[in-house]
């Protein structure tokens, strides 16, 4: 069964050890940026739209959401822990066994 976004970002900000309002609210703050973006992620990965995400977190724009994604695809490649936070969630939420693959959609 596909997880609801709220039980993505309470399930995200447990292991992140922030607040669900953390994740949710507009500070830029790494702390909070870094769960934004796996919550985006995978969000996305379990079928939501972009603009369905982006309402559900905080109202902002569909690109801040893509952009987001993106994101957390670039911490992914370059930090071990970031990745297998977001990797062991990604199993929990969507029973996804695979390892991660992310698909740039930026443009050379």
């Amino acid at each position: 069964m596909k997880p609801t976004i709220a039980e993505i970002i309470m399930a995200t900000a447990r292991e992140f050890r922030v607040g669900q309002f953390d994740i949710t609210g507009f500070s830029r703050d790494r702390r909070f940026t870094l769960p934004r973006f796996v919550v985006y992620a995978i969000a996305h990965d379990a079928g939501f739209s972009y603009p369905r995400i982006a309402r559900s977190i905080g109202d902002r724009d569909k690109t801040s959401v893509i952009a987001g994604k993106l994101r957390a695809a670039e911490f992914a490649a370059t930090d071990p822990g970031f990745a297998a936070s977001y990797a062991k969630l990604r199993h929990e939420l969507l029973g996804a066994d695979n390892p991660v693959q992310f698909k740039s959609s930026r443009v050379a």
